[in-house]
Parts: structure tokens; sequence; C-alpha cells
């Protein structure tokens, strides 16, 4: 082994053994230093800080392992946009964008659902209540504009209506 160490050294630029002789001789001098600070040490006091670093070293690990995970199942992409939009400043931004969608998906609905209807447009509860008079004279004129399918089958519901065969 040394005359194979010896053959390499003599091959082996002068430069990078000195190089490799250096950084050697830095860490020696950098691990008696360490012996220096640590020589009023207790032994025990020695061995419980190095476990906390270590079980601090794989939480730590564990944390950016699991981080990885998400981004590999979730992708990189969405990752990183769901870890801003936990941010105050940008998560008030994407909830105003968010409103701002909602709202005209509404409108174009409301738009397609009531254009071609004379019948009052309740968007929401009115604020003052309809007698039970006008709540039947409404339904009844609903009833009257609603087109059949084919089939004969009205597609008037409780829940939505819309006079395109689109939408039905």
């Amino acid at each position: 082994l040394a005359r194979l160490s010896a053959g390499v050294v003599s091959v082996t630029p002068v430069s990078v053994v000195d190089i490799c002789k250096s950084a050697h001789l830095k860490l020696l001098d950098n691990l008696s230093k360490l012996d220096e600070t640590y020589s009023e040490e207790l032994p025990s006091a020695l061995i419980l800080k190095t476990a906390a670093v270590a079980v601090g070293f794989c939480w730590l690990a564990r944390f950016l392992a699991n981080v990885a995970d998400v981004m590999l199942e979730k992708g990189v992409l969405q990752s990183t946009l769901n870890a801003l939009k936990t941010l105050p400043g940008v998560a008030g931004l994407v909830q105003k964008e968010k409103d701002k969608i909602s709202k005209k998906m509404q409108d174009q609905v409301r738009k397609e659902r009531y254009a071609h209807s004379k019948v009052k447009k309740f968007h929401e509860i009115p604020d003052k209540a309809l007698s039970h008079k006008k709540v039947f004279e409404t339904i009844g004129e609903l009833n009257g504009k609603d087109e059949k399918y084919q089939n004969g089958k009205s597609k008037l519901s409780g829940a939505v209506y819309f006079n395109s065969m689109d939408h039905a």
C-alpha cells in the first residue's frame, strides 16, 4: 500500500498533493481546537449535547423528507402555491380573486337564467317577505312559461331553472 501511495504521489501534480496535505493539517488544527474547547466539559454533558444535535438533525431530515413527499405527490408548483397562499398578504389577494371570479360566474348564470323571463328575478331571499298569494302567483307564472323537453318532462326544478338545453 505504501508503494502504491508513493506511486500516486509521484504521478499526481505537486499542487494537488500540497492541497491535500494543507487540508489534512487544517483538519488536525481544528480538531485540536475542538479538544481545547471541550476539555472542561463533562463527558456526560458532551454526550447529551451530541445526542440533542443528532435528534435535531434526524427531525430536520424527516421533516424535509415529508416536504419532498408532499411536493412529489401534489407537484412542486402546486405545493409552492399552497405554501404561498398561507402568507397573510398573499392569502388576501387570492381571496379577492376568488370572490371576483365567483361574482362573475354568478352574474353570468343569472343573465342566462333570466334573460328570457318577465317573471320577477329572485337571486336571494327577499328582505321583505312575499304574501302567500304572491308566492303562488309567481309559481304559476313560472309554470306557464316552462318549456318542455322532447319527452314532455318539465325543466323546472326547485333548485335551478335554465331555459336552455345546455344546462338541462
